[in-house]
């Protein structure tokens, strides 16, 4: 029974930090984040603010939204051009913002890749099976469409 109250009093400091992430997050105007933190914070425990949270940060995502399609509505003037060049464009299909180091990295695995898997990894044939998972797992944190957000980066993957 004591582990069982343990357990309630540490995930109820996780929901608390869960909750303060949060909140950060939405003052950040990052509502995606936010909400995905209050979520997180309601399963770990029950706090009585949290719920109220998410329904502030749920209005300023729509009062937003309401913005950017008004906004999109009067510049609806700019080119297709830009949306390859601009990463934080609105109009470009890809909305998280990538860093030049991402991009480039990625067409350079898309590059290695013909010559080889080993090549990519960059090791020799000789190498052996713990060697390969350790590089694998390292460009796959890296490189991953879930951490990188270039758009050639779930191609390079």
């Amino acid at each position: 029974m004591s582990d069982n109250n343990e357990d309630s009093i540490a995930n109820k400091d996780e929901a608390e930090k869960c909750r303060d992430i949060g909140i950060k997050a939405y003052q950040n105007k990052d509502y995606d984040k936010a909400i995905k933190f209050l979520d997180k914070s309601l399963k770990l425990y029950q706090l009585p603010d949290v719920i109220a949270w998410k329904e502030r940060v749920r209005q300023a995502m729509s009062n937003d939204n309401n913005n950017q399609s008004n906004h999109k509505a009067k510049n609806n003037t700019s080119t297709k051009s830009n949306t390859t060049t601009n990463n934080n464009d609105e109009s470009s299909s890809n909305t998280r913002p990538y860093s030049s180091e991402q991009e480039s990295g990625s067409k350079k695995i898309l590059q290695l890749a013909k010559k080889g898997h080993y090549e990519v990894l960059g090791l020799e044939k000789t190498a052996n099976e713990s060697e390969i998972k350790k590089a694998y797992r390292k460009l796959a944190l890296k490189y991953h469409p879930d951490k990188n957000s270039a758009p050639s980066a779930e191609q390079a993957f």
